[in-house]
Formats: C-alpha cells, sequence, structure tokens
C-alpha cells in the first residue's frame, strides 16, 4: 500500500499473476499473438514481392519478344532489299558471265539465318528461326544457298543467277 505524508492510505497495488515482464499470463499470449501476427505480416510482403518480381519478368519477356520479332522482319527486309537490288543490278550489265561479291550480315538479331534461291520461280527465301520471308517477282532465276557467310556472291550466267555464300573474297 501507498501512503501519503499526511498517513492516510491512497490506493493499493494489486499483483496479479503474468502482470510483470517475463511472468506467464494472458498478456504474455497477447505479446506472441502480436509476434505471430508481424511474421504472417513479413511472409505476405514477401510473397507479394515474389509476386510482383515474376510479373515484372512475365512482361519483360513478352514485350521483348515483341520487340525481336519487330527488329527481324526490319533486318530481314532491309537484307532482301539490299540483295534483290544486286541482282537487278547484276541482270542489267548485259553479260554473258559476271559476277559481284557483296558483305552481308552473319545474324539477324543475333540468330544464323540461311538465304536460298527457289529455283525455276524466280524468287529468294530468307529462312531464320522457323519463320520465312521471300522475295518474289525477280526478274532472274535464282539459284543456291548461303548460310552463316559473310559475304554473298553472285554469280550471272545465262538468265541464271547463281548465289553462294563466301567468307573470303
Amino acid at each position: 500500500m501507498l501512503q501519503s505524508k499526511s498517513g492516510k492510505h491512497m490506493c493499493r497495488l494489486v499483483q496479479f499473476p503474468g502482470s510483470l515482464i517475463g511472468g506467464r499470463g494472458w498478456s504474455s499470449n497477447k505479446k506472441k499473438r502480436k509476434g505471430q501476427i508481424l511474421i504472417i505480416e513479413e511472409m505476405m510482403m514477401f510473397a507479394l514481392g515474389v509476386l510482383i518480381i515474376i510479373g515484372i519478368i512475365f512482361i519483360f519477356r513478352v514485350v521483348n519478344d515483341g520487340i525481336l520479332e519487330f527488329v527481324q522482319d526490319g533486318q530481314t527486309e532491309e537484307i532482301n532489299g539490299y540483295i534483290k537490288a544486286h541482282i537487278v543490278s547484276l541482270n542489267s550489265m548485259n553479260c554473258t558471265r559476271c559476277h559481284i561479291t557483296f558483305k552481308i550480315p552473319e545474324t539477324i538479331s543475333g540468330e544464323e539465318y540461311t538465304i536460298y534461291g527457289a529455283e525455276n520461280k524466280k524468287k529468294i527465301l530468307i529462312h531464320n528461326d522457323d519463320r520465312i520471308w521471300s522475295e518474289k517477282n525477280l526478274s532472274v532465276d535464282v539459284v543456291g544457298l548461303s548460310y552463316g557467310s559473310k559475304m554473298l556472291r553472285l554469280e550471272y550466267n545465262d538468265g541464271v543467277i547463281f548465289m553462294r555464300g563466301v567468307n573470303d573474297y
């Protein structure tokens, strides 16, 4: 009991079991529950972070695949036009036997590709990663194949162009 200076009793302190620090009682269970809630909150935050990372990776892959396809189409069209321009210039030289060698990219968007002429169809095809692009309506038949080459050699001989890949002039 507490007493004032005048000697009168002010209040009486009553100690319940478990009310002291480290005691066992209802207050200890309350602290335990608070700890469990904090652990559950941290687990939920971790799971949310993992979901966000997975979502970002998924979105990146989808966007990356779309951009890669767009870039492949653009690069292939440039190569196609470049080869067609050389075929037209070689055909317009009015020679019976002549040739031209020019540089071509080794890869399209980091992947090797194949160029081949479709015999008797007056077109060239570019094949890359299960996709095929074609250039039709050429003025001359193109025969041959090039795979992973640094340069392309076109040889005109009596109305037919023979195409082959070379790595040196």
